[in-house]
């Protein structure tokens, strides 16, 4: 048996700044069916500075309950819940992690941006990874390419086997 796995897909209907209907979501599902993909994560935006958890946590399970609803009869990929966090100073000792876990796994997408990228990053990845037994996934790492210590922030994910996730 061969597994297709999307890890990072904006699917659930009108959440964030993916689909904005369910037949919307539903047409995406199917096209990712007709490209191979067997399973998928949706992994709606989580921005801790600014959203609400409780109000995340409710929004993104009702839309997923949606979808997986609307998909029953139709032959699209197998649908999972994660979460694509922005990351923040602090994040390795936050309790709620679990919460956006893929699928309730070890693994933790983490989106950036160019200005996040030093040294505190570096030590965060690694608590998660040896003190938390969080795995950390890089989102669309090629993005990053203008920060400063970009070329240091490459090196050390290779050196220290973070993983990475590229559009």
């Amino acid at each position: 048996v061969i597994i297709m796995l999307d890890i990072h897909s904006h699917i659930l209907p009108a959440v964030d700044d993916g689909a904005k209907t369910i037949e919307e979501s539903l047409e995406i599902l199917k096209e990712m069916y007709r490209q191979g993909i067997t399973d998928v994560l949706a992994t709606p935006h989580f921005y801790p500075l600014e959203d609400n958890l409780e109000d995340y946590l409710s929004i993104t399970r009702k839309a997923f309950s949606v979808l997986k609803e609307n998909t029953k009869p139709k032959k699209v990929p197998n649908i999972f819940l994660g979460c694509e966090i922005l990351y923040y100073s602090g994040i390795s000792k936050a309790s709620e992690l679990k919460h956006f876990t893929l699928n309730g796994s070890c693994f933790l997408l983490l989106e950036l941006t160019p200005d996040l990228i030093n040294d505190n990053l570096f030590d965060e990845l690694l608590y998660l990874k040896e003190e938390r037994n969080i795995v950390p996934i890089i989102a669309h790492i090629e993005r990053y390419k203008t920060a400063k210590k970009y070329r240091k922030f490459i090196e050390f994910v290779k050196k220290n086997g973070i993983l990475t996730q590229v559009n």
